[in-house]
C-alpha cells in the first residue's frame, strides 16, 4: 500500500470565550505533530513514512485556517491525550459572548 491518506476531521466548539478544534489521531504521538501560526492563519500537520518489509505507508494531514487579526496568538495552547488533539483559540474581546441582566427601573 503506498500513498494512503488519513482524513483528520476536526470538530469545532464556539464556546464563549474561545474556540476549541478538537482531532482524533489515534497513533500520531505529540512529537509528530506540528503547529503553527503564520500571518494569523493556524496550520495543523502531520506526516510520517512508515515503511514495512513489503510495503510504505504514508499517513499524513494539514489542515489550515485563518484566525481573526484580534487573536492573540501567544494565548493559543494545544494538548494531545489519549489520541486526541485539543487546540483552544482565545477570542478577542469584540468576539466574546456577553451576557448582561438589565435591571427594570
Amino acid at each position: 500500500m503506498t500513498g494512503v491518506q488519513t482524513c483528520a476531521l476536526p470538530i469545532f466548539a464556539n464556546r464563549d470565550e474561545d474556540w476549541q478544534i478538537t482531532f482524533a489521531i489515534p497513533g500520531v504521538k505529540k512529537e509528530e505533530v506540528q503547529i503553527k501560526v503564520d500571518d494569523h492563519v493556524l496550520t495543523v500537520s502531520y506526516d510520517n513514512k512508515k515503511t514495512g518489509s513489503n510495503y510504505g505507508f504514508v499517513s499524513s494531514f494539514t489542515r489550515s485556517w485563518e484566525l481573526d487579526r484580534g487573536v492573540d496568538v501567544s494565548k493559543i495552547t494545544a494538548n494531545h491525550q489519549d489520541g486526541i488533539l485539543t487546540i483552544v483559540v482565545p477570542k478577542p474581546e469584540s468576539k466574546k459572548r456577553v451576557v448582561r441582566t438589565i435591571e427594570v427601573s
